[in-house]
C-alpha cells in the first residue's frame, strides 16, 4: 500500500472518529467522566488528522485530489484544534469583569 493511500486512510477514519464523537460526546455530557473521555478521544482524532493532512500535502505521489483532501483535512482540523484552544483558555481563565 502506498503512503498516499494510507495516509487518505488514517484522515478518513480520524475524520469519521471525529464525527462519531459528537453525538457521544453530547449525550454524555451531564455524565461527567464520560464526556471527559471522548474529548480526549476526539482531540487525539483531530491531532491525527491534522498531521496527516500535513503529510500528506508533502506527499509527492497522489496528484491533486490527495492534496486537495489534505489541505482540507489541515483546515479543518486546525480551525477545529483552535476553537478548542479558544473555549479551553476561555472557561479556564474567564476575564475579571
Amino acid at each position: 500500500m502506498g503512503t498516499a493511500i494510507l495516509l487518505r486512510n488514517v484522515i478518513v477514519l480520524a475524520g469519521l472518529c471525529v464525527l462519531l464523537c459528537i453525538p457521544l460526546f453530547l449525550a454524555a455530557d451531564g455524565g461527567g467522566g464520560a464526556g471527559a473521555a471522548i474529548a480526549v478521544i476526539q482531540l487525539l482524532a483531530l491531532i491525527v488528522g491534522f498531521g496527516g493532512g500535513v503529510l500528506l500535502l508533502f506527499v509527492r505521489r497522489g496528484g491533486s485530489v490527495n492534496r486537495s483532501l489534505g489541505a482540507i483535512a489541515v483546515a479543518v482540523c486546525g480551525l477545529w484544534l483552535a476553537a478548542a484552544v479558544f473555549l479551553f483558555l476561555t472557561f479556564t481563565f474567564p476575564a475579571v469583569g
